[in-house]
């Protein structure tokens, strides 16, 4: 019989900013986040959808800080700009005022 090991599913609010960035690099920004898993955004404990600031991101899964991290670095490096990262795990709530309703 083979041991698994099942790692809980990690919450990540991911910030990234673009230096010296075009208008339309943080559309492509968005997509490739998109595309790597990311959301952008959070659903609250009454299970309403709300869109994160601009350039903010939320990850859930089984990974690692590091892992999270990463994958945030690989997908925001295909735009080809200087960046910098903000990279938090939620260990538990997460609160948050006047973000907008997801449309639906």
């Amino acid at each position: 019989m083979h041991a698994q090991i099942f790692r809980k599913m990690a919450r990540f609010t991911i910030r990234i900013e673009l230096h010296g960035a075009e208008p339309n690099d943080y559309p492509a920004l968005h997509k490739a986040m998109e595309h790597a898993g990311f959301l952008c955004t959070i659903t609250s404990t009454e299970g309403i959808v709300y869109k994160l600031p601009k350039a903010e991101y939320s990850l859930i899964g089984p990974y690692t800080f590091d892992q999270a991290f990463a994958k945030a670095k690989k997908a925001a490096a295909t735009i080809g700009e200087p960046l910098s990262i903000l990279a938090t795990e939620v260990a538990g709530f997460r609160k948050f005022l006047n973000l907008d309703k997801a449309e639906e």
